[in-house]
């Protein structure tokens, strides 16, 4: 079983092995003195490697859509529940499909902060409290992911064209 793990990418000691194979944590059947695990445990320990990254990957993968973070920072976020994560063992996995969506959240959205630098760029004076003000009565559409919220690209150029024409008319 080992063998078969280790030749479909799971990383992990033979002791590390066998002290899950002893707590339990990895199920097995015992006939005679010889413990058998069944195939299926050992699809399904494998697959995880198809659907989660480790904490590492997890990062470098976001890094390229947020080159600003750094592996510290990331690892905050996993660890304060920002970020969702599954202990297998002793390690921690990501999964792939947070992963994407945070990628795509930092490729095609703006944060608060990003928005006004952006506003303030375009020639349009506005104060962040007047910003988040419109953000609080719904006049600009965003999401809300994690607690914070994001303002999609669209949304931030369309109201920069509507404030420089409006600009232009006073």
């Amino acid at each position: 079983a080992y063998d078969y793990l280790k030749d479909n990418g799971m990383f992990i000691s033979f002791r590390a092995f066998g002290g899950r194979i002893e707590r339990g944590t990895i199920p097995f059947v015992k006939v005679g003195r010889k413990r058998y695990i069944p195939k299926t445990v050992l699809q399904d320990l494998t697959e995880t490697k198809s659907d989660f990254f480790t904490v590492k990957e997890a990062y470098q993968e976001y890094k390229r859509a947020n080159p600003k973070i750094n592996f510290r920072a990331f690892i905050g976020r996993v660890e304060k529940g920002s970020i969702p994560s599954v202990k297998f063992g002793t390690r921690r996995l990501v999964p792939k499909d947070a992963v994407e969506a945070l990628t795509h959240i930092s490729s095609n959205y703006y944060s608060v902060s990003e928005a006004i630098k952006e506003l303030h760029k375009s020639g349009i004076k506005i104060k962040r409290n007047a910003f988040e003000r419109r953000l609080d009565r719904g006049r600009v559409p965003h999401v809300k992911v994690g607690g914070r919220r994001f303002i999609h690209d669209d949304v931030l150029k369309e109201l920069t064209d509507k404030e420089v024409t409006l600009r232009r008319e006073d």
